[in-house]
């Protein structure tokens, strides 16, 4: 279906944060990062770590010794390679020589301007690629010069802000158009560039902290802050925190609990409690929905001595990754981010079978309880949500229902997108890149659409109809990654099963799939349409040339008929013509008749001879000696390819030959006298006289 490129799915914008420096947010960053690298395709995206931490950066140093350095002299040394290289400040200053002073005079300009500038000056031509972690980049803070810190201090961001207020926007969708994943390693405190990497930038904000006040306070009023700017901005993306508690001493149990879960005696509020609050605030949870237990049960980074000193990735070095290691708990909270999306559902398992089906125990009481909230009049509702979430078995292959994953866009026709977000709550589904085009939604688990009782007995009599309605989008998707092709469009068949399905259950099928159906049939229409005024010309055409050609021979006819002074209008009114051939032989008369018949342009085949009175097969004819002689039928007969044995209705034959003397004109002597009928007499039955 060679049309346009199908829509890439953008990457995910993801801000690491600290309110206090110190925390271990880069070390942090630079685990994720290459644990996600790691799990990108050959020929992916990749994944790119942008320093803005611009009066602090050190996120290359992590890295030292793995970056490759394109089109750059070997015997350089690197850390001469690394300071010299441009980044982040440097990408800015050159969009600022770019972008005119005035600003613009529409905001249509405005953004056509700033998403210009953003693909202009992609990152791209400021990154430094990792030789050692394949589909790994990083954006560093700028090139470190002696001129650096005057540089940052100088850098205008009310300016650029005022001069291009859509271009962070821009960047940040043209930078996930360019990566599956963009990690921002943000500026401490409450400065204009983290307002910009914590608001503007991200859709998750993973909050980094240690246990102590100052960041209790500081991250608590950040959070608040970026919440009320997305919901107040024309930015539909959301914003999702996930808290990460780091530097955990496991030493002081004690204490650890204290912090966690709050001390009253001492004033201690607690982070767990603390998030919870927050996110009820933030995100309308209820106290069931924002029970951080389990999140914080698995999303802890301890302390760890062996990583006190030095910037070292563990993930990189550790070979074990047991419960104890730290690459472990990298890991875990990977997954956390990325694979389940927030952190109030609690992270799927990967361990053996008996685990496994604990999971699934887990997720069917999940979804039971759920289910027993619904009105009953909601449910039928929802199991139609669901079953875009599945993908059904070919009959009769003996395959299983797997999870599939729908486009939202195409869901607020079976559920409103506040149950949806319900749904999402109760770690039902997981919505993913919400606010742009591509956004999606998938089932929590895959027990859920193709284990859960109630699910699968709903589904087991509509599965043709499902089965039929998945045919379709895959006929839809085809004819829109072919560019809306009208060859792929439905036609016979196929086309007349899709209208009585959308006549019969418009509920079940999507604004996508009935646009789909109507354009097939409006299509089709025109086309046969076309056929029938094709039909119509060439039937026309037909006819025009039939009629032409019987005039053409007509008017031959004719005039055959005037030269050999025979009268036309006789003909055409009376049915008769006598035409007289002279007979010289009796042996050949029958030849001579048939020939001459036929060089006249009368088909033999037509012409019947005949006896007027005796309505005998024989024909009489005046010899020269005026004797009256016989022609046997069958003499001449085969000269008439399929002669008839009975005489047609005003068929052409042979006139009348006298017997009587007195009739014996001399000038008939050896002549056969012939009639062929008219138009006129075409519907006579009686003999010609």
């Amino acid at each position: 279906m060679s049309g346009t490129p199908p829509a890439v799915k953008p990457g995910e914008i993801i801000t690491f944060y600290s309110y206090k420096g110190g925390a271990g947010r880069s070390m942090a960053l630079a685990n994720i990062a290459c644990l996600l690298a790691a799990e990108v395709s050959d020929g992916g995206r990749g994944v790119l770590m942008v320093d803005w931490d611009l009066e602090a950066p050190g996120l290359h140093r992590y890295f030292e010794g793995a970056f490759e350095f394109r089109g750059k002299e070997k015997t350089a040394t690197e850390e001469r390679l690394l300071d010299h290289h441009p980044g982040l400040l440097n990408m800015f200053s050159d969009i600022m020589v770019e972008m005119p002073h005035e600003g613009y005079g529409t905001e249509d300009e405005a953004a056509e301007s700033a998403a210009y500038l953003a693909k202009r000056f992609s990152p791209m031509r400021y990154t430094l690629p990792l030789k050692k972690v394949p589909n790994l980049y990083l954006l560093k803070a700028g090139r470190f010069d002696d001129e650096y810190s005057n540089h940052v201090n100088a850098f205008d961001w009310e300016g650029l802000h005022r001069r291009s207020p859509r271009l962070i926007r821009a960047l940040a969708e043209h930078w996930a158009e360019e990566f599956e994943y963009v990690l921002i390693d943000s500026r401490t405190g409450l400065t204009d560039t983290s307002g910009i990497c914590t608001m503007l930038m991200p859709e998750k904000l993973v909050v980094v902290f240690t246990p102590n006040r100052q960041s209790f306070t500081g991250v608590e009023n950040l959070i608040r802050k970026a919440s009320r700017y997305r919901k107040r901005s024309d930015d539909l993306r959301p914003l999702i925190v996930f808290p990460l508690p780091s530097r955990i001493e496991a030493a002081r149990e004690d204490l650890r609990q204290d912090w966690r879960f709050g001390a009253g005696k001492d004033g201690v509020t607690g982070y767990q409690p603390l998030f919870e609050r927050l996110f009820k605030d933030v995100y309308g949870l209820s106290d069931a929905e924002s029970d951080l237990r389990e999140y914080f049960d698995e999303v802890q980074i301890q302390q760890t001595a062996d990583y006190a000193y030095g910037e070292e990735v563990a993930v990189l070095i550790e070979q074990q990754r047991d419960r104890f290691s730290l690459a472990r708990s990298y890991q875990t909270f990977a997954r956390q981010l990325v694979g389940v999306g927030v952190p109030w559902r609690r992270l799927p398992e990967e361990q053996g079978p008996q685990s496994s089906d604990d999971r699934k125990r887990r997720v069917l009481e999940r979804a039971n309880a759920f289910y027993s909230k619904l009105p009953p009049s909601m449910r039928p509702t929802f199991f139609s949500f669901l079953s875009r979430l599945v993908r059904i078995a070919s009959a009769g292959e003996g395959e299983q229902d797997t999870a599939a994953r729908a486009k939202l866009s195409d869901l607020k026709q079976e559920v409103f997108i506040a149950d949806i977000r319900r749904a999402e709550a109760a770690g039902m589904v997981i919505i993913r890149g919400e606010g742009g085009d591509g956004a999606t939604v998938e089932a929590a688990d895959e027990a859920l659409v193709c284990d859960w009782l109630p699910f699968r007995d709903w589904m087991e009599g509509r599965r043709d109809f499902l089965r039929w309605r998945q045919k379709l989008d895959d006929s839809l998707d085809e004819w829109e990654k072919d560019g809306r092709n009208a060859i792929d469009l439905l036609s016979g068949t196929a086309l007349t099963v899709a209208k009585k399905h959308l006549e019969r259950r418009p509920e079940d099928l999507n604004e996508a799939e009935t646009a789909y159906i109507r354009k097939s049939d409006l299509n089709f229409r025109n086309l046969r349409r076309r056929l029938l005024i094709r039909s119509a010309v060439i039937t026309l055409a037909l006819g025009i040339g039939a009629l032409f050609s019987w005039f053409l021979l007509s008017s031959l006819r004719d005039s055959r008929m005037e030269s050999r002074g025979l009268s036309v209008n006789e003909w055409k009114k009376t049915g008769k013509v006598h035409i007289f051939y002279a007979i010289e032989n009796e042996a050949t008369a029958a030849n001579e008749l048939g020939l001459r018949l036929e060089n006249d342009g009368y088909q033999v085949s037509q012409i019947y001879l005949r006896d007027n009175e005796t309505d005998s097969t024989i024909i009489y004819y005046f010899r020269d000696d005026g004797e009256q002689a016989a022609l046997d039928i069958g003499k001449i007969g085969k000269f008439l390819p399929n002669p008839p044995r009975r005489l047609p209705v005003a068929a052409p034959g042979v006139g009348y030959i006298p017997k009587e003397p007195a009739q014996n004109d001399p000038t008939n002597r050896g002549r056969i006298e012939i009639w062929l009928p008219s138009l006129q007499a075409r519907n006579n039955t009686s003999k010609p006289r």
